[in-house]
């Protein structure tokens, strides 16, 4: 599996796994790792030969994902700009133009790492963003 969509693959028979994270019961589509697969090979054949520039390259990218990746709700970038985030390319509801003081978002990028967030309606994290 190409490392750009690394999702780890499950030795589970069934198409549903339940992942018990912080007192909450998630459940995850073992199918999913193959749908990540298929629009990576999808990818390569767009972006590289048709894209102009990488914000072209990252529109593409979300509206590929949001099309193909029925969970996702939102797919999009920010740019990193001093303390703040702004939007770039996305898919979605309306996102917000400017991310400063906490949140998600901005504790990604501020850590380099992901976080992973169950139920976005639950995350106060979330909320400060709004």
């Amino acid at each position: 599996m190409p490392p750009t969509f690394g999702n780890g693959y499950c030795g589970i028979a069934s198409s549903e796994a339940e992942l018990h994270c912080a007192g909450e019961s998630i459940v995850i589509e073992l199918q999913r790792p193959e749908r990540y697969d298929q629009v990576y090979t999808q990818l390569l054949g767009l972006i590289p030969s048709s894209s102009p520039n990488s914000v072209a390259a990252m529109a593409t990218l979300c509206a590929v994902l949001h099309a193909k990746m029925p969970h996702h709700f939102w797919t999009g970038f920010y740019f990193v700009a001093g303390e703040e985030l702004h939007v770039g390319p996305y898919q979605g509801p309306v996102a917000c133009q400017v991310l400063r003081g906490g949140g998600v978002c901005l504790e990604c990028a501020r850590t380099a790492q992901p976080v992973i967030v169950p139920d976005v309606a639950h995350c106060l994290r979330y909320a400060i963003q709004k």
